[in-house]
């Protein structure tokens, strides 16, 4: 209510107040701690880790990704060279 009273009496009065309290709470929001602290990471944690990561790749992935690899191999391919070496081999979908 109290609000609406301001509003009615003094609107440009109101969107100056409500301007400084959204910039104060955007300017909270923003002011946290760097990620490296909050989390305590640095560049060379991974590589202090006890237990390496382990990454578990199934045939049907190795497969598809293949596949896409034929598909798009002339997309893939940077050079002239390497599209010739291409086009020699016969790479084709039906060798798959």
């Amino acid at each position: 209510m109290q609000t609406f009273l301001l509003l009615q009496t003094f609107p440009d009065q109101y969107i100056i107040e409500a301007h400084e309290r959204f910039k104060e709470f955007f300017s909270d929001c923003c002011d946290v701690r760097e990620l490296e602290d909050e989390f305590d990471v640095d560049q060379f944690s991974e590589a202090t880790l006890i237990a390496k990561p382990v990454i578990y790749v199934t045939l049907a992935e190795i497969v598809d990704t293949h596949q896409l690899l034929l598909d798009h191999r002339f997309q893939v391919a940077q050079g002239r060279a390497e599209k010739e070496f291409i086009s020699k081999r016969n790479c084709s979908k039906s060798q798959g």
